[in-house]
């Protein structure tokens, strides 16, 4: 019963975290209702076209630290899961309150949010910094090849399932960061499927396009 009880407060706590809007935050500072603008989504890309990179950038390193932070609370407060599951239990209820945030709701009655990929992005860096970092500098050589920010983060988060999955096999991470890994990667497809079919149509907005 304690373990249940650990698992559920842990995951609201995670979720919490998650729903804190910070790009919707930095908007409605400067008077903007971003869920009106561009994408209408509260992440780096459309904090970027909208407000720009002075407050794309603390948006970003922000959402990552959500990330962060839920997975430090899982092994805190949920030593006795076995690893993977309990990272995987705190992000996937981050990225929930990410992308459906409470706050934004209870604000706007509307819930909205982002795709989440920073605040998972936080979450593989406690994991695996090695891998992240290859993934991000993947992400980033496209992002500036391309200007399509979904291409590159698509192709960043299959590389960095690729790492994982090598690692779990040769034995570098324990088995139960599969299940991690494969999962968060099927909830960022399936939150990037309009761009996925925007970039096949030739429609997907570059960075640096105007809303």
């Amino acid at each position: 019963m304690e373990l249940q009880f650990r698992l559920i407060t842990t995951a609201i706590i995670a979720y919490v975290i998650g729903s804190i809007p910070i790009g919707w935050i930095f908007a409605r500072y400067k008077g903007i209702n971003i869920l009106q603008r561009g994408s209408g989504k509260i992440g780096f890309t459309n904090v970027q076209r909208t407000l720009g990179l002075s407050y794309a950038i603390p948006v970003l390193i922000l959402d990552i630290f959500k990330g962060i932070i839920v997975v430090l609370f899982s092994r805190f407060l949920l030593g006795e899961i076995v690893p993977g599951m309990r990272e995987l239990i705190v992000t996937i209820a981050a990225l929930t309150g990410h992308n459906w945030s409470v706050i934004i709701w209870l604000a706007d009655k509307q819930l909205r949010g982002g795709t989440g990929v920073a605040v998972a992005l936080g979450s593989i860096l406690i994991i695996s910094p090695i891998n992240a970092t290859v993934a991000i500098t993947a992400t980033l050589i496209i992002t500036v090849a391309t200007r399509y920010v979904s291409l590159g983060v698509l192709i960043g988060m299959t590389i960095v399932v690729g790492l994982f999955l090598r690692d779990s096999l040769q034995g570098r991470l324990q088995q139960g960061y599969i299940a991690y890994i494969l999962l968060i990667y099927a909830f960022l497809i399936w939150r990037h499927k309009r761009n996925i079919l925007n970039l096949i149509n030739g429609v997907e907005r570059r960075l640096g396009d105007s809303m």
